[in-house]
Formats: C-alpha cells, sequence, structure tokens
C-alpha cells in the first residue's frame, strides 16, 4: 500500500497504544518518536502523504508517553525480548491469560532465541549507542547575543527573559541549557513581531525552556540533567496546559522542530544521533 494511501487516525493510534505503553529501554526508547517524526517529516517534504506533517506534529506529545517518571533502566533484555516476542505473536499484552498460554506453549523456542540473540554484539549496538565510533563533541555555549541586533523595542524584554531562563538553568541545569535558551530567546526577540512582548514572561521563559527540554529529553529521569514538566512550570508559577501551548508557539515560530539539530541540541543529543551516519542515495535509498 503506497503512503498516499495510509489512514492517518490509524498511524496515531497504533504508535499510541502499541509503541507508547511498552517497557523499551532508554537506548531505544529515546530514539523512537524522534525517528519517527524525521520519517513522517519527510514523507510530508517529499509530498509523499497528504497527512504527513499532521501525523508529524501529533506525534511529539507522545514522547513525554514513553518517559515514565522512574527510571526503566531495571528493565532486562528478557523482559523486553518477551514484550517483542508477544507483540510479534498478535498477542494482546493486556490480556494475562493468553500471555501465560503463549508462554506455556513456546517457553523452549523462546528460551533458545533469547540465548542466540543475548550474544549479538553489534544488534546491541545497532539498537543502542552508536557514538563510540563517532567524534565526540565536546560542551559547549553558545556565543552571547549581540544585544545590537535585537529592535530596541524587544530588547528590554530579552534581557528580562534571559534573566529568567539563565537563572532556572543555573540552579537546575548547566550552562549549555542556559546558552540554548538565551540563543532561542533572541530568536524570538528578532522576529518584527509585537505578539512576543505580550503576556506573562513567565510564561515565555517556562515555555523557551520547556520547547528546548523536549528536543532534548529532559523531560526523561534517566538523564542528567532531568526536569520534569511539572517542575518547571511550578518553579515559573505557570499552569503545565498553557506552558506546554507557549512552548509549541515557540517552536512553530523559530522552526524548532528536529530532534538533532545542532542548532537546539545539547553535546549529548548530538554524540547520541542515530541517523548521523545515514546517507541518502541518488535514488532515494537511505544506507
Amino acid at each position: 500500500m503506497p503512503p498516499s494511501d495510509w489512514d492517518t487516525e490509524i498511524i496515531f493510534e497504533f504508535i499510541k497504544d502499541q509503541l507508547a505503553p511498552h517497557p523499551i529501554p532508554k537506548k531505544i526508547r529515546e530514539k523512537c518518536i524522534p525517528i519517527l517524526h524525521g520519517f513522517f517529516t519527510f514523507l510530508a517534504d517529499q509530498n509523499l502523504q497528504p497527512h504527513a506533517r499532521e501525523i508529524a506534529n501529533d506525534i511529539l506529545p507522545l514522547q513525554e508517553m514513553m518517559i515514565t517518571k522512574e527510571s526503566d533502566e531495571d528493565v532486562s533484555d528478557m523482559e523486553f525480548f518477551l514484550v517483542q516476542s508477544l507483540l510479534k505473536a498478535g498477542v494482546d499484552i493486556s490480556d494475562e491469560e493468553a500471555i501465560c498460554d503463549f508462554l506455556d506453549e513456546n517457553t523452549e523456542k523462546l528460551l533458545q532465541k533469547f540465548i542466540e540473540s543475548s550474544d549479538a554484539e553489534e544488534l546491541k549496538k545497532l539498537m543502542g549507542n552508536t557514538s563510540a565510533s563517532r567524534k565526540q563533541i565536546p560542551k559547549t555555549q553558545k556565543k552571547p547575543d549581540d544585544i545590537s541586533s535585537i529592535p530596541k523595542a524587544n530588547r528590554e524584554w530579552f534581557i528580562a527573559i534571559t534573566e529568567m531562563t539563565d537563572t532556572f538553568c543555573n540552579e537546575r541545569l548547566d550552562d549549555e541549557y542556559a546558552g540554548i535558551c538565551r540563543h532561542v530567546a533572541g530568536k524570538l526577540a528578532r522576529k518584527r513581531d509585537n505578539k512576543i512582548t505580550r503576556g506573562k514572561r513567565e510564561i515565555w521563559a517556562a515555555g523557551i525552556i520547556y520547547a528546548v527540554g523536549q528536543m532534548n529529553f529532559l523531560f526523561d529521569s534517566s538523564f542528567e540533567p532531568y526536569q520534569s514538566a511539572d517542575d518547571i512550570c511550578q518553579y515559573f508559577g505557570t499552569r503545565k496546559s498553557t506552558t506546554s501551548q507557549k512552548a509549541k508557539l515557540i517552536r512553530d515560530h523559530i522552526g524548532m522542530n528536529d530532534y538533532w539539530d545542532p542548532e537546539y541540541s545539547t553535546s549529548h543529543m548530538q554524540n547520541n544521533n542515530p541517523m548521523s551516519g545515514l546517507r541518502m542515495t541518488r535514488d532515494g535509498f537511505i544506507i
């Protein structure tokens, strides 16, 4: 079936119901939604699927569904292998009786497959962090924004916002996050749009950190540094729904929609980009 005939609702529901709820190891989980987002963005850019852009935007919030409050590092390889096997066999993983029947009938076969796959180091490297063979990008701070390049009408707004984001990042994150947030605030302030200076500044500051955090998995407790969405909102005294909407507006306003974009990514994200070694041939194949 060509991409143009894909059912948009079925695709979204499948991703939400079949992918997000399962105990996927961190190294795989951290890449799922960004890769899917990139895939559907590609389809949209190539006009291969009429609703691809809508799907790409709709699945971004699923990132938070895949990131639990507690780290999932205690999910063993065996547990993940069993979940994969159940899904491949079409077993309803919410049906305990069906799971037990499947395991009773396939125990020896599953054990043999697991033993065979547990030694596959190359597969683990493919599914996990492949950055060891690539040159690592060191932590760097973005160059300070030249305030003279910001319209005079927005300079006071820029200074106030960056003071708030700097304070939060210095207290709870790091200099790298602070630099990215200042960069985002600068891009917003350079927009000749009087809407930028409207509204509570606390919401703008929280929205900037929230948006940068979404692009860098800040809400994943297995990452360092870590802050939850609620932590950001409580700090600035903003509502989560309002802050989330502001973050989306910010991303749309400056085009901050691609994971692993060096302009908005921490060095950790860039070093763990699973697509950095991929290339597209003249025939359109990704290798």
